[in-house]
Parts: C-alpha cells; structure tokens; sequence
C-alpha cells in the first residue's frame, strides 16, 4: 500500500485514505477496505438522529466529469457503513442537509430526467426521479443585473428555454450537450456572451462547443454551435445577426476551429452526401496539407487574421453567404474548394482574391451538377464565373480551384 494522503480519528474509527497506485486511492476504516478510486475526499462530519456520518467524494478529479458522493456512518455497536448513490452519468450534483435526511439533487438541463437520491441511517440511498423543467426566476433581468455566470443557466431560465426552443427546434438536443462543460459568460456593450464546451476531460472543445449572445437592449438571442465531424449550426441565419453579434461570433469561431483540426470531417463528404467519388479526390499528400476547415462564418475573422482589410474580408464573405457557401477548404497555396448548395456565378473571383490577393486566375474548376454528371469549364481569362453555362449544371455542389 502507498503512503497515506489522509488519516484522522472519526467518531472513534480511524479513517485513513491511502494512494495504491498514481491514480488510485483507497479508503479504509479500522484496516478495512471499503471503497476505491481515482479521487477521494471527506468534505463534511455531522450527525443526523444521534447517528454520526461522514460526506465523502470520489472520482477522477480536474475539469472532466464532475466526482461521485458517498456517506459513511458510524452506528453505535455496529461496524461503519458505506452508502453509495447510483450516480454513474456526468452530472453534478447539489446537496441540501437536514436534521432528517441528506438529499441529493441531479442537476442537469430543461428536459433532461433528473434523479434525486435521499440518505437516511437507517435506510441508506433511496432514489425517484423526475424530469427538469425550466424556472420561472431566471430571465433578462438577470442578465441586467449580471446575475448569469455560465451559459447552461441560460436554458434553465423559463423565458429563454422558450426562444431557444423556437430558434433550434430538433436541435435543441444537440445545442444544449455543448453548454454542459466548462465555460463562462461575459458581459460587455450591452451583450452577454456565452460561451462553453462539452463535458469531458480538459475543456473538450474539440468535441463540441457553443456560442450564445444575448443582446441585452434588443432582447435577442443569437446561437452557434458545433459539435465534432458536424458542420457549423447557426441561428438565426447568420445575416439576421446585429453587426457586434456576428463579431463576437467571427473572434469565438477564429479561436475555435483550429482544435478541430485534428478530427476534421474528410473534405469530400458533406452532410452525410459524398461529393465525388473517392477516384478523383486529392492525393493523400494533399489531405495531409489541410490545415483546417472553415465553415463560413470563420472566412472573414481568418482572412483579418491575415492582414486582410476588414472591409474586404467582409465582402468576400457575404458573397459566399449570398451564394449559400456551406464551407471553404484552404488546401495549400494552389488549391481551394468550396462547398456550396446553389449556383456560384460570380464567387468564384471572390475566392480567387481569398487565397491569391491580387491575382484575377484560376485555371482549373470542377462542378457537380444535379444529374450527378461533371462539367470541366475552363476559361482562357481564367475567370471562372459560368459553371452553367452549358445549361446542365443547375446546382453547383463543389467547386475546386487550382492553379
């Protein structure tokens, strides 16, 4: 056995909690092994009905999944007890003594089934459930008065769980597992910002992140989220977004999408749909030369991170939005693909001027249209601006630009 990290006498026992290995402790009472983990604390000692008892935690500790309780008591005559709650999830949990009984309360999100676990001497654990709803407490007031520090309290209130609800609709689910994680709301120039990740190890943006601003004056909420292979979900459309809104956005997505690049979705699949067949994709040097995915709200923050002027970042943007872009692969410096759902007339000059500034050439275009058949346009000019023009490529799916 390792060195012993706590030791104490309790109601006369001797409690000791002892490291077995680096990441394993063990608790025992009177040389008995009771229970074993990554992480165990004893963080209070009562009495309920005469009967001593003990409040512990166990777990892997850090920012990941938050740690398990447990209760020790100490009967007269009688060996020390170990209860323990059936709290296997993710959870974290509020607790609330009485001269009767120690309550456990689940806390989780609008919808979620909550369990509530209520500890006697004489019974242990008992366990009901029931399903979380919203509170009527919690609204714009409490934005006003700065009351709000992380974003799930945002869907905990009444009165935003129900324009949330209406904004995402079926993707409320997925939305509302991105704000269990670590993560913080700021308040600046009449916005609350909201901003957090999933729940797991560290800060887990790689597995999902989300973006909430609350503009305070106009009673609006703005929402983005994305989870890991999924592309960027916004809402409301991103040009129904005020002008400091859509920034906060740009700067979160900048910082963001750079953890994601370890886990891209493969540059040839979309929404579930292969774009062309895996014949024609690029070499697999080239995929190695990604750097990272962009959905379309990043192009303007990467393209000021460059040195681009604003102005024109924000140009080159709204073309791509106005055309229906979907997302934008920078794959080095000769080749760039976009993804879009309509006809592209007159972006292809703008993402020529965002990978090559200055340059007016693109020699190279591949389109898919509806009928799954390929068109090659390839202008002399080098000004790619009529995929349609033979009149069977209705819808652009994917453009490639080489030069």
């Amino acid at each position: 056995m390792g060195p012993v990290k706590f030791s104490a006498t309790i109601f006369g026992r001797e409690v000791k909690i002892l490291r077995e290995e680096d990441w394993l402790q063990v608790l025992q009472i009177d040389g008995r092994r009771l229970l074993s983990g990554g992480i165990i604390s004893i963080d209070l000692i009562d009495q309920i009905k005469n009967v001593p008892y003990a409040l512990g935690w166990v777990g892997l500790g850090g920012s990941g999944c938050p740690s398990s309780p447990f209760i020790l008591s100490f009967p007269k005559k009688a060996e020390a007890r170990l209860d323990e709650p059936d709290h296997t999830g993710c959870s974290g949990i509020e607790i609330i003594h009485s001269s009767d009984n120690v309550v456990f309360y689940e806390e989780g999100l609008v919808g979620d089934v909550l369990r509530t676990w209520t500890w006697t001497p004489e019974l242990g654990f008992s366990q009901f459930a029931r399903v979380a709803g919203p509170t009527d407490g919690i609204g714009w007031d409490e934005l006003r008065s700065h009351a709000l520090s992380h974003p799930k309290e945002i869907l905990e209130g009444a009165e935003f769980f129900n324009i949330v609800a209406m904004l995402l609709d079926e993707k409320l689910a997925s939305y509302a597992d991105t704000t269990r994680g670590i993560g913080t709301i700021e308040y600046r120039a009449g916005l609350a910002i909201a901003t957090s990740c999933m729940q797991g190890i560290g800060r887990a943006c790689e597995l999902g992140a989300q973006i909430t601003v609350a503009d305070i004056n106009a009673r609006a909420l703005f929402i983005a989220f994305k989870r890991a292979d999924q592309p960027l979900e916004i809402f409301p459309l991103e040009s129904e977004w005020t002008d400091p809104a859509r920034s906060e956005l740009e700067s979160w997505a900048a910082e963001l999408f750079p953890l994601f690049s370890s886990n891209r979705p493969d540059p040839f699949d979309h929404g579930g749909e292969t774009i062309l067949p895996r014949s024609t994709s690029p070499s697999s040097q080239m995929e190695e030369e990604v750097l990272r995915v962009f959905d379309l709200i990043t192009i303007a923050g990467a393209l000021k991170s460059r040195g681009v002027d604003a102005g024109l970042a924000k140009e080159i943007q709204k073309a791509l939005m106005d055309a229906g872009a979907h997302m934008v692969l920078p794959v080095d410096a000769k080749v760039a693909m976009l993804f879009s759902p309509s006809s592209v007339d007159n972006v292809v000059p703008h993402l020529v001027e965002l990978f090559w500034p200055g340059s007016q050439t693109a020699n190279y275009a591949v389109a898919l249209a509806d009928d799954g058949t390929y068109r090659t346009p390839v202008r002399e000019d080098g000004v790619v601006d009529g995929l349609a023009a033979d009149g069977k490529v209705s819808r652009v799916h994917r453009i490639e630009l080489r030069r």
